[in-house]
């Protein structure tokens, strides 16, 4: 009989190990799940964060190129500035020279 009761015993606490072993499987089951739902959507952010990076470079490219474009602009411009102010002052040196001529011309000619 006392073999009886320790085999009922023993019977008891496998039972009591293996509800505790599958409730523990069950609960580590949840876990994995979660972490698999946190990893997705880890996933996800990752690529969205690739996607706005590659726009971002598309951009910067976009945006080196007309910086470029707006360099030579400039340059040109400058360039176009400075001719102006050479043919301004030969215009002015030109006016000058006319008004001394006229200036000259008229005191050949008696005032009245």
């Amino acid at each position: 009989m006392n073999k009886l009761w320790s085999a009922k015993s023993t019977q008891n606490d496998i039972d009591s190990e293996s509800s505790t072993a599958k409730s523990q499987i069950h609960e580590l089951s949840l876990q994995i799940d979660e972490l698999r739902k946190k990893l997705e959507d880890l996933e996800k952010r990752r690529d969205d964060l690739k996607s706005e990076v590659n726009t971002c470079d598309v951009q910067k490219s976009k945006l080196k190129a007309e910086c470029a474009e707006w360099a030579q602009q400039s340059k040109e411009l400058l360039s176009a500035l400075a001719s102006s102010e050479v043919d301004l002052r030969e215009a002015e040196r030109v006016r000058k020279l006319a008004k001394e001529g006229f200036a000259n011309l008229k005191s050949l000619f008696p005032t009245f």
